[in-house]
């Protein structure tokens, strides 16, 4: 089964998902797993939940941007049935863009540390912080698979003026294209 990516306005991505089911799976870990990751590089991004992808299951994955360069760690990351369970008080203010969102690119304000429990691919249950970029990301595809899209996050005047900067640059693409 190849995924396809879910854009706004579908309503998976404002539904909570169901936990990943080990006994009885949606799909086969492994090619969940795959397909995520091929969906995610074949878009650019850097995260992405199983709702973007039309699977109602907590599980996402992490990974940067559609490289492949021998010698260069491999940051492909898989989390299966994530929870945050702690959040660091400092909050932090980033443009964060989403690949269900095309060319919205909006200022959310996070938490600058999490402290996240998942299962890996072998079902060993693992618990760990993060901060930073990777840190978001995860904040992010979390908020996925709670139903929760980014631009909810957003303060109401960021979100209209991201929203008024991707249609301009949505005519001036077509100027260029009719030109």
């Amino acid at each position: 089964m190849q995924l396809k990516l879910v854009t706004a306005g579908n309503s998976i991505l404002s539904q909570k998902c169901k936990p990943y089911n080990w006994e009885d799976p949606i799909m086969d870990a492994q090619t969940l797993t795959e397909e995520l990751h091929r969906l995610r590089r074949e878009d650019g991004g850097v995260g992405l939940a199983a709702p973007q992808g039309g699977i109602n299951t907590r599980v996402l994955v992490t990974g940067i941007g559609n490289f492949e360069t021998e010698g260069v760690r491999n940051y492909d990351y898989v989390f299966f049935n994530p929870e945050i369970i702690e959040y660091s008080e400092d909050q932090v203010w980033f443009t964060e863009g989403c690949l269900s969102f095309p060319n919205l690119y909006i200022k959310i304000k996070r938490p600058e540390n999490i402290v996240i429990s998942w299962e890996n691919e072998q079902e060993e249950k693992n618990v760990e912080k993060f901060g930073g970029i990777l840190g978001r990301i995860l904040q992010h595809e979390v908020d996925h698979l709670d139903g929760v899209t980014f631009d909810h996050r957003a303060r109401w005047n960021d979100l209209q003026k991201a929203r008024k900067v991707r249609t301009q640059s949505e005519r001036r693409k077509r100027r260029i294209q009719n030109a």
